[in-house]
């Protein structure tokens, strides 16, 4: 807790002691190119890891699923379906398939994340009405910085469901805050809502029982704290309610009905039971995890935190850990190591220059988090509030239900935050 009180403490001194001429002539220069280095080795890095297929336990299992289409109750059939389709396709390089499928889904959630908040900053007149003409110029730059960034690139040239199901959920948040704040056809809002509802739960078991906490949470913290005018326009959309819920409803009953059907095999492990798994996290709650929870929160690239005492920058992750007040921060998780060590497998040169080169625009991007700082009305935090929750829904689910937390669980959550801070950071270079 005192690392998250010394950050917002310098956070706070940097803005009053905002120099305009420091943060133009030095830090858009370097944040300018380093994400450029960013897209560049990040593309190169992709084309490199295209052949190869990252050792994950994990793959081997949706390999085997593939070939029956029959899971326990820890998996679900959609991405062994997939793979199946894949290798009926390219039986020699079904994984590129694969790949070139996920990187599809990855760059278009992200394209329809920054176009529809983008809309909703001009309808606000947060952005000019003039920034328009410009909006697919900035909704390229958004994606490509994002597609291109060590996690989501790394994720999307493997075999797991984490890829396919983290684009699923920003399109599902994405278009729950669209439909939300009235931006865009409702019909066609509530259409992509169940969709991406649909294809991540089916891809991820836990994803059935975020997706309906979400729909909750967002909705209730809508109708409790929102202004009058924005509630009085909703309940005034009676029929696109009646037709949302309908469609939640809908799509719970698809996904029952699969899962009934496919998941049908008994290899020996527990049964997944979601309620349980809230239960066991609310029962495992407790002060130290909250710190370390927020911790993960402050940082949404621990990943590339945690790795510094992998690439020898042992006095830096000294320091992080003497700053946390020696909890332990800045040593690495098992989970993180896990996933580095496969991320560096094939080509170890060009994985660390990329991650040295990410961790430096992490660094620049912490500091104009700052500079200059955005006001934001409460109508604003409010209609952002689906982001937020989603962030705090998907670090958390196994944060506090399981004794370590792999990054990839979370990655939804760290992926979305990511895209909020380069939101502001852009939107505070062209208002």
């Amino acid at each position: 807790m005192k690392l998250i009180v010394r950050i917002l403490q310098y956070g706070y001194y940097m803005t009053l002691k905002f120099n305009p001429s420091i943060y133009h002539r030095l830090l858009m220069p370097s944040y300018l190119f380093f994400s450029m280095a960013c897209i560049v080795i990040g593309t190169l890095w992709a084309l490199m890891h295209l052949a190869s297929i990252p050792p994950y336990g994990d793959t081997i299992e949706y390999i085997n699923l593939s070939k029956t289409l029959r899971t326990d109750s820890w998996r679900t059939f959609f991405y062994p379906f997939i793979i199946r389709v894949a290798m009926t396709l390219s039986a020699n390089h079904w994984y590129i398939v694969i790949y070139v499928l996920q990187s599809i889904v990855s760059a278009i959630s992200f394209y329809f994340y920054f176009n529809v908040v983008v809309s909703f900053l001009i309808s606000r007149d947060i952005l000019a009405s003039s920034v328009t003409q410009h909006r697919r110029l900035l909704c390229t730059i958004g994606t490509l910085l994002m597609v291109t960034s060590p996690l989501v690139v790394h994720f999307n040239l493997t075999i797991l469901t984490d890829s396919l199901a983290a684009s699923c959920v920003i399109l599902f948040t994405t278009a729950l805050f669209s439909f939300i704040s009235q931006i865009g056809s409702r019909s066609s809002t509530g259409v992509i809502i169940c969709i991406s509802f649909i294809a991540m739960s089916l891809l991820r078991v836990e994803k059935l029982i975020f997706g309906l906490a979400l729909v909750v949470f967002t909705i209730a913290i809508f109708l409790v704290f929102a202004p009058q005018t924005e509630r009085e326009d909703m309940k005034s959309s009676v029929r696109s309610i009646i037709y949302f819920v309908i469609g939640l409803i809908v799509s719970v009953t698809i996904i029952m009905i699969v899962k009934i059907f496919t998941q049908t095999v008994d290899i020996g492990r527990r049964n997944f039971n979601s309620s349980q798994i809230v239960l066991n996290a609310l029962s495992n709650i407790s002060l130290t995890k909250i710190e370390l929870f927020m911790e993960y929160l402050i940082s949404p690239f621990w990943f590339q935190l945690e790795l510094f005492q992998y690439l020898g920058i042992t006095d830096v992750t000294a320091l992080v850990n003497k700053i946390g007040g020696g909890t332990g921060w800045g040593t690495a998780h098992w989970a993180t190591v896990w996933t580095y060590t496969r991320f560096i497998t094939y080509h170890p040169g060009i994985s660390i220059v990329f991650l040295y080169t990410f961790i430096a625009l992490t660094v620049i991007q912490s500091v104009m988090l700052f500079l200059p700082p955005l006001k934001m009305t409460r109508t604003t935090f409010i209609a952002f509030m689906p982001f937020m929750l989603s962030i705090l829904l998907n670090a958390g689910i196994f944060m506090f239900a399981f004794p370590g937390m792999h990054i990839r669980y979370a990655m939804p959550g760290y992926i979305i935050l990511q895209c909020l801070i380069l939101t502001k950071i852009l939107v505070t270079q062209i208002r």
